[in-house]
């Protein structure tokens, strides 16, 4: 009989520990500032997180309570690790806490440490403790710069950290002093002169290496680019740049009439384009041959539209042609099986082009400028042009899957969140009106409501993607935008 009591209870008690067990925490030092009655001094917090299996979302709490941009860079900083590890944190829970004995200066200087603790903990890999790193993190796990790097190196020497990784590039900084003199001050050297370590670190793999001791993410050889992108795209910019040739030829052939001011877009512009998109073919570089050919048939379709002298009515009955191409490819792209992940994009591709093609029709309508509207016409008429060369794409060629429509509007909402919460804070931050990436959101939302979920979730990632990169150059300063720019290139 006691074996049998003391059963339930050994159960009840393995059922606690393991928990416990499962939810391993992970710890690193983070660099402040705070205000102080001089200003403004270093300060310290300790950042903790733990895994737990979940459906992705990001838990932050914090002592004191911190600004809403420290929540947001704590949402980013995980998505960065994520990628980094190209990973799919869905199936987990992140509960970051953030502990400091003061309140500290909100901002996103911690998201270099956020996302290295996150990668640290999915790879479950100890770290050096008496290391700290204060940085932004940008895509492409770029660490971006930051304020009060000399304050943030004194506050670690003072809690006997060994190592401060600051971003590379901020080394030298202006001293801020009640003098007429500028005052650069050598971090690296000022660290050494207080008896502590200073190490620039330009990217997610530095920091990791320098808390670990390990290269966690290996160095990327060539990137094997896929036949089927390249087939595709050689035959889609070779189309295009016959298209140019075609069309010079008829545009040459018309008689040009003085009367005409055709400064607005010439033909030497247009030549001068398909030179470049038939440099770009003969070197393989097909998208950029696209691109180049796409701009020259633009220019060539307003000249062509311009030297006929058309009156309102052809105007009218060009436009109306071209709407109606756009409403018969919108039933055909419908009535189409999308079987492949090349069928997908293709499917996004022609449908954005088309949705944009309309738009411009529209505005060509209201235009009252006959330059401004003949330019709206030859850009959707190219547009319609370089959808139809899409279309042919749609052919289930590739590795066939079964496209879930419960699946694609899950993947869209959760994109669309995310989408939500990084314009909120982006918007807050910058003096633009952002109008091109909001009417993307909402015609998102519409996209759901019409149930046109593969184009929903185009548009999310797009917008995304759109503005992480505003994201990036939040805390850039005007000299460090080159800087920025090499270190992505590279």
């Amino acid at each position: 009989m006691k074996k049998l009591v003391l059963i339930p209870v050994f159960i009840f008690i393995l059922a606690l520990i393991i928990p416990i067990a499962e939810a391993k925490q992970y710890h690193v030092k983070l660099l402040a500032v705070k205000e102080s009655p001089a200003g403004t001094e270093g300060s310290t917090a300790d950042l903790y997180l733990e895994i737990k299996p979940g459906n992705g979302r990001v838990y932050l709490e914090t002592f004191p309570l911190t600004k809403v941009d420290t929540q947001i860079s704590t949402r980013f900083a995980r998505d960065v690790a994520c990628d980094y590890l190209n990973v799919d944190c869905n199936n987990n829970d992140f509960f970051y806490t953030i502990s400091a004995d003061s309140s500290i200066i909100g901002g996103p200087s911690a998201g270099a440490a956020i996302a290295a603790l996150t990668v640290i903990a999915l790879k479950d890999i100890t770290l050096d403790e008496e290391i700290a790193v204060t940085g932004t993190i940008n895509s492409g796990g770029l660490i971006g710069p930051i304020g009060g790097i000399k304050e943030k190196v004194q506050a670690a020497k003072d809690i006997k950290l060994k190592k401060v990784l600051i971003p590379s590039g901020e080394r030298f900084v202006k001293q801020e002093e009640n003098t007429t003199e500028n005052k650069t001050i050598d971090i690296v050297e000022y660290g050494k002169s207080i008896g502590i370590e200073v190490v620039e670190a330009a990217s997610l793999d530095d920091v990791l290496f320098h808390f670990t001791g390990k290269q966690i993410k290996k160095n990327f050889e060539n990137i094997a680019i896929d036949d089927l992108y390249v087939d595709t795209m050689n035959e889609l910019s070779s189309g295009l740049c016959n298209r140019s040739i075609y069309l010079r030829e008829i545009v040459v052939s018309m008689e040009h009439n003085p009367s005409i001011n055709e400064s607005n877009i010439s033909l030497n512009s247009a030549d001068d384009l398909i030179k470049k998109g038939a440099f770009a073919y003969n070197n393989s570089m097909y998208y950029a041959a696209g691109s180049y050919c796409f701009g020259a048939n633009v220019r060539l379709g307003y000249i062509y539209l311009l030297r006929q002298n058309l009156s309102e009515k052809r105007l009218a009955e060009i436009t109306d042609t071209l709407n109606s191409s756009i409403q018969n490819m919108d039933r055909e792209l419908e009535n189409l099986d999308i079987r492949t992940i090349n069928d997908l994009e293709s499917y996004m591709a022609v449908k954005e082009r088309i949705l944009e093609a309309e738009d411009l029709l529209s505005k060509s309508r209201e235009s009252e400028n006959i330059h401004e509207r003949l330019s709206r016409i030859a850009f959707a008429s190219e547009r319609i042009n370089s959808a139809v060369a899409w279309l042919k794409f749609l052919d289930n060629r590739g590795k066939q899957f079964n496209f879930n429509n419960e699946l694609l509007e899950d993947s869209c909402r959760k994109k669309l969140a995310e989408v939500e919460e990084y314009f909120q804070y982006v918007s807050s931050q910058l003096p633009l009106p952002l109008t091109n990436i909001k009417n993307d959101i909402d015609s998102a939302y519409k996209d759901i409501k019409n149930k046109n979920f593969a184009m929903c979730l185009y548009k999310a990632s797009k917008s995304k993607s759109e503005i992480t990169t505003l994201q990036s150059t939040l805390t850039l300063d005007v000299s460090q935008i080159d800087n920025f720019i090499q270190k992505k290139l590279d």
